[in-house]
């Protein structure tokens, strides 16, 4: 089938969203070990995005297709997280903003989980499935290595996706409880 060939295949022009990632995640990857001291789940996604993006930008069979959304579109909820990290490293800004504060971490956490979680899902499945059967199609060991390495390595992104979408959805909880008992006092 022409569709499903063109989701595997072609789609040159979209590389330019692969290729940013790989030199952002290669930069980023030594700063966040390095320099911020960032969590171990950031360093695997980090690893995770380079192994992903590298398929994407360095063989024919590169799913391009998808490209836009995995490595465009899906980075949507970064500007606001951006933001909110900002005010998490300068405490006065929370104190002196609290409303744009909140009105950030409300912004960040409804486009992570409709950007990252309610529309990746579908997305993401019919990626893993059509990688899964070109996995399982091929004969070539070396084609068969990389392949296992792109799709462990979409699994691992798709899990924290989740991991992290579960940190927000505890945190959305936790404030509606605070809420609540804070009405009930009164």
């Amino acid at each position: 089938d022409e569709a499903i060939l063109d989701r595997i295949v072609g789609n040159e022009h979209m590389m330019l969203f692969s290729a940013g990632q790989v030199g952002y995640q290669l930069w980023a990857l030594p700063i966040g070990i390095f320099f911020v001291g960032e969590a171990k789940s950031m360093i695997i996604h980090h690893v995770s995005v380079i192994c992903v993006a590298s398929v994407s930008v360095f063989f024919s069979c590169g799913f391009r297709y998808f490209t836009p959304y995995f490595f465009g579109a899906i980075e949507i909820s970064s500007v606001p997280l951006s933001v909110m990290n900002s005010f998490k490293n300068n405490p006065d800004w929370i104190k002196k903003y609290p409303g744009v504060y909140s009105s950030v971490r409300v912004v960040f956490g409804i486009a992570f989980l409709l950007g990252r979680v309610v529309l990746w899902t579908p997305i993401f499945l019919n990626f893993f499935s059509l990688a899964s059967m070109l996995l399982y199609s091929s004969d070539v060991l070396s084609t068969q290595i990389i392949l296992s390495i792109f799709v462990l390595a979409s699994v691992v992104l798709t899990i924290l996706q989740y991991f992290w979408a579960s940190k927000i959805i505890g945190a959305i909880v936790k404030g509606g409880r605070k809420k609540k008992a804070t009405k009930k006092a009164d």
